[in-house]
């Protein structure tokens, strides 16, 4: 019975349920406790991510207040979501966690960038926040793709895990008049029809 244990554990444990992982890796533990001490505490604490980012993600979901989180411009600058929020001149903010190996986000500019150009000038304006580990592949990106909007990158993993971020692209729109967050995970054709909806 081990045997087929072993072959499912090894074939499929990425993919698999966490509590599903948890049962293999006791049968196998029941035989060779050592060998899956290791395997088995790494397994508990990766459901106790898991859980963690699933309980973040619902404090940030549509109806809740936004979280502020901050990062640096390519200046060296601090610059935080709060203010950006709190500018009079913003209705809306776009609070977008992305990075330039992300093939997704990459995706998602030409989206952003039409969204930008047409609702920039009646109070949106884009928060985007980099997980990238290179400053200068974003700083690049940035400066190729001509991303005019306030662009930082961060500095810990603290601001993603605040939102529950498990994968990018991740995104929240919110509503500065209350600091409301009134939208999420808008990806393509979403964003601009949200404004439009929004933004009289």
């Amino acid at each position: 019975g081990n045997e087929v244990a072993i072959f499912l554990f090894e074939r499929y444990n990425r993919s698999m349920p966490m509590e599903m992982k948890l049962e293999l890796i006791d049968t196998l533990a029941a035989a060779n406790p050592t060998l899956y001490a290791d395997l088995r505490k790494e397994t508990l604490e990766e459901m106790e991510a898991e859980k963690r980012a699933e309980e973040q993600a619902k404090s940030v979901a549509p109806g809740n207040p936004y979280k502020n989180v901050e990062g640096k411009d390519a200046a060296g600058s601090n610059v935080s979501l709060k203010e950006v929020v709190e500018n009079k001149k913003n209705r809306f903010v776009f609070l977008d966690f992305w990075a330039t190996w992300c093939v997704p986000c990459m995706n998602e500019l030409p989206h952003l960038k039409a969204a930008y150009e047409k609702f920039h000038n009646k109070g949106f304006e884009i928060y985007a926040i980099s997980l990238d580990h290179e400053s200068d592949a974003w700083t690049k990106a940035v400066k190729e793709k001509e991303l005019l909007w306030v662009n930082v990158l961060r500095e810990h993993s603290e601001a993603a895990e605040l939102y529950g971020v498990r994968g990018i692209p991740s995104n929240y729109l919110i509503d500065c008049s209350n600091g409301t967050i009134i939208a999420n995970h808008l990806r393509g054709e979403e964003l601009l029809n949200k404004l439009d909806e929004v933004i009289k």
